[in-house]
C-alpha cells in the first residue's frame, strides 16, 4: 500500500500519540520511513488527539488540505481526530474477520477495513 501510494505521489504522513523521536526510530526499523514525508508525534502539539492539531500540522507539512486528506486510524480517537480536523474520509483499521466488532470500535468512521489490502491509492475501498 505504501509502496502504491508512493508511486501515484500520494503523499503520506503518520500521525501518532507517541513522541516523534520513538515513532521515526520505528518507522526507520520497519524500513518504511522513506514513504512519510511528514511525523508528527504529541509532542509537537499542545492538544492531541482527539483534537484536530496534529493531523493539521501534518497537513501543513505535506502542503495539503486537510479538507482533501484521508485519515487511516485503529482507534476512534483517530476518526474524531479527522472528523475534528475537517478530513474528507476517516477510515477505521480494524480487526481483521470481526465485521460487528470492528463497526462498534469506530461509531465515526467513514469506511471501516480489516487490512490495508482493502484499500486502493486514489479509489477508497477495493
Amino acid at each position: 500500500f505504501l509502496a502504491a501510494c508512493h508511486a501515484e505521489g500520494i503523499p503520506l504522513g503518520v500521525v501518532t500519540a507517541d513522541e516523534t523521536q520513538a515513532a521515526e526510530k520505528h518507522l526507520d526499523w520497519l524500513g518504511i520511513r522513506q514513504y512519510f514525508g511528514a511525523v508528527v508525534g504529541t509532542d509537537q502539539v499542545e492538544r492531541g488527539k482527539p483534537f484536530p492539531d496534529m493531523m493539521e500540522l501534518a497537513c501543513r507539512k505535506l502542503s495539503i488540505d486537510t479538507r482533501g486528506a484521508a485519515l487511516i486510524g485503529d482507534t476512534n480517537g483517530d476518526m474524531r481526530m479527522g472528523r475534528a480536523a475537517g478530513a474528507r474520509l476517516c477510515i477505521g483499521l480494524g480487526e481483521a474477520g470481526s465485521e460487528n466488532a470492528r463497526a462498534d470500535d469506530f461509531p465515526d468512521a467513514d469506511i471501516i477495513i480489516g487490512d490495508y489490502r482493502e484499500l486502493r491509492p486514489g479509489g477508497g475501498a477495493a
